[in-house]
């Protein structure tokens, strides 16, 4: 191994270890984090409540602002069942309380994705000439249409509509269609002789609290939350890391949908009537009451309310895993939500190549070890033409290495001289300095991309395979009492394999300056424990094995020219 083929080394192992820094230091910011109150609602609502009795003895919270509307004291919920997930929707707020999704666990439950279930996340906001903001979260809706509890089957739907009459017979209407399969539920909002009442020109759309946390790791999803909006003519997202206060993006023309996503579920609001004509995302970073991070997102549509007599929206809510495919057979480019890697360089292989590969070969194969396996082996052979010239390239390295020397030395004071007569060594030979690094700088970008499936693709979400627990993490072999900086505080079997692959393919690499050798032959490994050693479980996984594959190809390719050297030194005399 040459000067030359050293630089690559270091210049990837300085890419590698910037882009996985700069992804750790993320999450390494969110932990300094000190806890710090929650921030207000936007919109200042109703000042204080007080506690009344219920007929039944059971205390209700009852906003002053329920003196605009005509007294009901019962508060009726709907339980509806797919084959896909289960939610409540109530009567107090008219909002959805509960809404969990069936195939995918959190503490062996199914996972909850609504964070506030005492009073829901979805709310209207009205303000009134007076001053007074109805929150409808604050308020008790009736049933109007729909049972109290129902089980869908795939090709069945149900409506379920709540409303609101205040004492001046001005009536708010929320309706829900619940479809028995698939995570969309459409929605309605619907105000009645408001007119000449309302203060603002815009009624507010607004949901809090984002999504409710699932994973193990809270750092790791507190990481990957974000919100988004999306228009016709643009697209961005916020991404909060201020404790203090709020952070804000606002779009003041029509869009499309706005979502809030955590790691591996979102929920969005579409913009399916085009009323909303502007929005609002706003966050914020907290520790939550065990000390560990969350960002907290909240969206906000304005719709325009013109003192009209009757006044309606529509509204698709989406409550979704972040699966690829089911959110692109939506039609909406809601998948474009997911973190699949920098546009035009890493995305486009994550989108089109990796994810689409993984998706296939799971169709035929019983799990996903067995599918980073094959799809491992198919890299190989993909890059099995450069990994072969790379060896080739050590060879003739380690052949013109002593003229190289012979070179240096002759024209030591001569560096034009030595460069016009390194070329043509170089040409001579048939010899590319940098040809060693190739395979390693295209293989790169496919890296990346499995970096960010792996860590995204709710596919690996709690897949298990060997004694992995789930690919979608490190495979922890044991805990240490202390963390190390960069390395953490525990340690994966997969990273210490990987290191180790990576000392015995230098070794089997020629070299030229023995003490440069040896140093990289040590520097690169341990650095490579320490990025992989908090990477998931699949991509060092998918790693070790290229590792073992490259090696093997090393293996036999130096025991074909040892062959071969035998037969060209044997005397033809002794040969049988």
């Amino acid at each position: 191994m040459d000067r030359n083929n050293i630089i690559g080394l270091v210049l990837i192992s300085l890419i590698f270890v910037g882009w996985f820094y700069w992804s750790y230091s993320q999450q390494a910011e969110l932990a300094k984090l000190q806890p710090v109150k929650q921030a207000t609602d936007t919109v200042k609502t109703i000042q204080d409540t007080v506690k009344t009795a219920e007929p039944n003895g059971v205390p209700a919270i009852v906003s002053p602002v329920d003196s605009l509307f005509s007294r009901n004291d019962t508060v009726q919920s709907v339980k509806v069942k797919t084959d896909d997930y289960e939610a409540v929707v109530s009567g107090k707020g008219g909002s959805i309380l509960s809404y969990k999704v069936l195939h995918y666990l959190h503490n062996g439950h199914p996972v909850e994705l609504i964070s506030e279930s005492e009073k829901g996340n979805l709310n209207y906001q009205i303000k009134l000439l007076d001053g007074t903001v109805i929150n409808t979260r604050e308020v008790n809706f009736r049933l109007m249409a729909g049972p109290d509890s129902v089980t869908l089957g795939e090709k069945d739907s149900v409506q379920i509509a709540f409303t609101a009459t205040t004492v001046k017979n001005q009536v708010i209407l929320l309706m829900y269609t619940f479809h028995g399969s698939g995570y969309v539920i459409d929605h309605k909002a619907a105000l009645k002789g408001f007119q000449g009442t309302a203060g603002n020109q815009q009624i507010e759309l607004v949901w809090k609290n984002g999504i409710a946390y699932s994973e193990p790791d809270k750092t790791s999803e507190a990481g990957a939350a974000e919100a988004f909006f999306h228009a016709a003519e643009d697209h961005d997202y916020l991404n909060a890391t201020d404790s203090e206060q709020d952070e804000e993006l606002v779009y003041p023309k029509q869009i499309q949908w706005t979502s809030i996503r955590s790691k591996y579920f979102a929920v969005a609001l579409e913009n399916i009537d085009n009323k909303a004509n502007s929005a609002k995302l706003w966050g914020r970073t907290f520790l939550d009451k065990e000390g560990k991070p969350t960002e907290i997102y909240n969206m906000a549509q304005f719709v325009p309310f013109n003192s009209e007599p009757y006044w309606e929206k529509a509204t698709r809510i989406t409550l979704t895993p972040l699966d690829y495919y089911y959110l692109k057979g939506l039609d909406n480019e809601l998948q474009s939500m997911m973190s699949l890697g920098i546009p035009y360089l890493v995305k486009p292989i994550s989108e089109y190549f990796v994810l689409p590969l993984f998706i296939f070969l799971k169709n035929f194969l019983p799990s996903w070890g067995i599918v980073i396996i094959i799809f491992t082996i198919i890299i190989k052979l993909l890059l099995y033409p450069l990994t072969q010239s790379q060896t080739q390239g050590f060879k003739k390295m380690a052949a013109v290495a002593p003229l190289m020397k012979e070179i240096q030395e002759k024209y030591k004071d001569d560096k034009e001289k030595l460069q016009q007569e390194m070329l043509k060594l170089y040409r001579e030979h048939g010899y590319n300095p940098m040809a060693g690094c190739l395979p390693m700088l295209l293989q790169m970008p496919i890296l990346f991309a499995l970096y960010t499936v792996f860590a995204n693709a709710i596919e690996f979400r709690q897949s298990e395979f060997l004694w992995i627990s789930d690919l979608s993490l490190p495979d922890v072999l044991f805990n240490l009492p202390f963390s190390i900086p960069m390395y953490g505080h525990h340690v994966s079997l997969f990273a210490l394999l990987v290191a180790g692959s990576q000392v015995i393919q230098m070794k089997l690499q020629p070299q030229t300056d023995k003490t440069q050798a040896a140093i990289m032959m040590w520097v690169f490994p341990v650095m490579m424990l320490l990025i992989f050693n908090n990477l998931s479980s699949g991509l060092n996984m998918y790693y070790f094995l290229f590792n073992v594959l490259t090696l093997a190809q090393q293996w036999l390719y130096n025991r074909k020219e040892s062959s071969l050297l035998s037969d060209v030194t044997t005397p033809a005399s002794t040969r049988k």
